[in-house]
């Protein structure tokens, strides 16, 4: 039986939403990025540019291993620190992904931004926040 070498989990692609800009916040307002790269969002909000889904590359797993992921929901703010004017972002993907027999896989994911709703104002700014990637086998 093979063993597992060190795991590594490699970003390929940036999920992105685009540039956007929101034309109505007085009700919640979305832009959602499918797994496949797709790109929609509501009437209240204009893309400026294309976002993209994510792509992870998983390395060192054990062969054929089943393995679990979770990435919790995360707030986008100005200066990444969740206060102020927000952005909330709810993650899509797979929960559990089987490996390949050299220990490999390719792992998309999409998300959902969805603005306040509140009427708040979000001007020109970059907003920015963290995630955690967990994965168990």
């Amino acid at each position: 039986m093979q063993s597992a070498s060190a795991q590594t989990i490699t970003l390929l692609r940036a999920l992105t939403f685009g540039d956007i800009v929101v034309l109505d916040n007085t009700a919640e307002q979305r832009v959602i990025v499918e797994l496949d790269g797709t790109v929609r969002s509501d009437a209240g909000i204009y893309r400026r540019t294309q976002g993209s889904s994510g792509l992870f590359w998983l390395t060192g797993f054990p062969p054929s291993q089943s393995i679990a992921v979770q990435i919790d929901p995360i707030v986008l703010s100005i200066a990444g620190d969740g206060e102020g004017k927000i952005f909330t972002v709810g993650f899509t993907y797979f929960p559990l992904i089987t490996v390949d027999v050299n220990g490999e896989a390719l792992f998309d994911f999409g998300a959902i931004l969805t603005t306040s709703g509140d009427s708040t104002v979000y001007g020109g700014n970059a907003y920015t926040g963290a995630a955690t990637f967990e994965i168990s086998w």
